[in-house]
């Protein structure tokens, strides 16, 4: 029972992945970085661009813009970012507002994806205790 339980968060959690949106990473550091990381976001050179964050993922933050549908949309930025932070790039990830600890919503250039199937499943995971991981198993595949 446990162990089709485990199979079906992994596969929850691939499925999650291929569903991610894309967004233009301008830097990580160590946990202990936070002032000079939230000093850089926090730039007006950014301010053209939505969704400017620090986000905590484990030991790191990361400073990240946007939230764009496809790799396309967000490359146009990145071309703009990349004059302001050559290593800036684009990888998946979704916007999670509960991991954000810096955040400037203005812009003129993005629109955010709300409602996304991640959002879903992280719904499913707070509100639904039926089972020993309140895991709503009508997401699962």
């Amino acid at each position: 029972m446990q162990v089709q339980i485990l199979f079906k968060i992994g596969i929850l959690f691939l499925f999650t992945s291929l569903q991610a949106n894309y967004c233009i990473q301008v830097m990580s550091t160590p946990i202990n970085n936070k002032r000079t990381i939230i000093k850089k976001a926090s730039n007006t050179i950014y301010q053209p661009f939505k969704l400017v964050r620090v986000e905590q993922r484990g030991n790191f933050l990361v400073f990240r813009i946007g939230n764009y549908i496809n790799y396309q949309t967000a490359k146009t930025d990145l071309l703009k970012i990349k004059t302001l932070s050559r290593s800036a790039y684009i990888r998946k990830c979704d916007y999670i507002k509960e991991k954000t600890l810096y955040l400037q919503e203005k812009s003129t250039n993005t629109t955010p994806l709300k409602n996304s199937k991640l959002e879903k499943v992280k719904k499913s995971f707070q509100t639904n205790k039926s089972n020993k991981f309140g895991i709503d198993e009508s997401l699962l595949p």
